[in-house]
């Protein structure tokens, strides 16, 4: 027993309940990440008028990765990293294209990249942890 009458291991076990809980905030951010896109998925199908196919598409690759790399991150797996790594490229690809895809002029774009930018960051930050809370 230590000085204030814990266990020796109470300390590697609030590490361990707090890489979990980590873990699951992720999960559960990357899931509503998921869900926003794929609520979007019904206004842009292909066969509606006046819709670029490729922002659904995109809506569905960032739902879907989102998902997966939600998943991954719920469950701790070896692979959550990386799987929030994809999530974040497709998201950024799908920020840079909105301008080109939606012929937007340069004023209208000129901060895409801060929006990519703190995705990114988000991202390596997320995946980092999960990185971690495997150890």
């Amino acid at each position: 027993m230590s000085a204030d009458g814990a266990a020796p291991e109470a300390p590697r076990a609030r590490a361990i309940v707090a890489r979990i809980i980590g873990a699951r905030v992720i999960a559960v951010l990357l899931v509503l990440s998921a869900l926003s896109s794929i609520v979007q998925i019904p206004e842009n199908l292909p066969w509606e008028a006046d819709v670029v196919p490729m922002i659904g598409l995109f809506h569905v690759l960032a739902g879907v990765s989102g998902v997966v790399a939600g998943v991954g991150a719920w469950q701790r797996t070896r692979w959550a990293p990386y799987a929030v790594v994809a999530w974040a490229a497709i998201n950024i690809a799908f920020v840079f294209s909105l301008g080109p895809l939606l012929d937007l002029p340069a004023e209208a774009t000129k901060d895409f990249p801060i929006g990519a930018a703190a995705i990114g960051l988000l991202a390596g930050g997320m995946a980092w942890f999960l990185s971690r809370s495997r150890a």
